[in-house]
């Protein structure tokens, strides 16, 4: 299926319109130089940020290996994850005793 047809597919010649403006006149090179300002402003702020992470202990602790996040965030380590297929048949299913006979499962609430 096609979505174009082939009239529009085909190679065309690009005309450049020298009437509007260009990268020569005032108002572009206004906006260049107001990105570049723009810039300029991010690179320093960047840097101070990199210098209180430096100067901060605990913005520090966070980068370093050895946190104990448990002792100083309160959070735990994940657990791995197991599929119910590779733990035990054993644990997964208990035989039914034939003591029990008031009620089909003990666990089960009232």
């Amino acid at each position: 299926m096609a979505f174009f047809s082939p009239e529009k597919l085909s190679s065309k010649r690009i005309e450049i319109d020298s009437t509007t403006q260009s990268s020569d006149s005032p108002e572009i090179q206004k906006r260049l130089a107001r990105i570049e300002a723009n810039y300029d402003q991010l690179e320093n702020v960047l840097v101070d940020l990199e210098t209180r992470i430096a100067a901060d202990e605990r913005l520090q602790a966070m980068d370093s290996v050895d946190v104990d996040f448990e002792a100083e965030f309160g959070v735990k380590p994940k657990r791995k994850w197991r599929s119910a297929s590779s733990k035990k048949k054993s644990t997964r299913k208990r035989a039914k005793s034939p003591k029990r006979s008031s009620s089909a499962d003990p666990r089960k609430p009232r």
